[in-house]
């Protein structure tokens, strides 16, 4: 759990709580941990005096909503990148002489 402090401003909206976070993305509280586990939960404020206090902050949304388009807008260049290097194996596995293709016109040929 990340602790941290920031000034609270009016425009920013209220902080919730986990179970008012899932609530408000619309996902259960065990997808929340595993989120966590991966370190791609939201950042969290713990109430000092309060351990079992947890809040979320807008601003901590927000930043998390930047997080997760990134992480996708990653992923999507990556598998591009994995798709291009795909079909340049498969091109270079067409080309070979001990393709199925080129073994079957052998077989035929042959008989």
């Amino acid at each position: 759990m990340t602790l941290y402090t920031t000034a609270f401003n009016e425009d920013d909206g209220p902080s919730v709580s986990i179970d008012g976070f899932c609530e408000l993305e619309d996902f259960s509280l065990a997808t929340y941990h595993k989120l966590k586990k991966l370190g791609l939960a939201p950042r969290e404020m713990c109430i000092p005096g309060l351990s079992r206090t947890v809040r979320i902050t807008a601003k901590a949304r927000r930043e998390w909503h930047e997080k997760m388009a990134q992480l996708q807008e990653d992923q999507a260049e990556v598998l591009k990148q994995e798709s291009a290097h795909r079909r340049a194996i498969a091109t270079v596995a067409a080309r070979s002489p001990n393709h199925i293709s080129k073994i079957r016109k052998r077989r035929a040929s042959a008989s």
